[in-house]
């Protein structure tokens, strides 16, 4: 599930903060990660599985590009 939200994010998933839970798991247990992809906001909100671009923005406050 987390290859599927990263190519969500097409080219720009570089700009997000990932941690790689198989290759750091001590740092999964240390954020208390229960679930994949859990997504961690700047307010300390955390929600676990695949989130859609909607819901990312309203927690990030990030706009999303307009469709033309």
């Amino acid at each position: 599930y987390c290859q599927k939200q990263k190519k969500s994010f097409w080219t720009n998933f570089e700009k997000i903060n990932f941690v790689d839970c198989a290759k750091t798991p001590n740092e999964c247990t240390v954020k208390n990660i229960q679930g994949l992809p859990t997504w961690i906001f700047a307010n300390g909100e955390a929600v676990v599985w695949l989130q859609t671009m909607e819901t990312l923005s309203e927690k990030t406050n990030c706009v999303l590009p307009v469709e033309e």
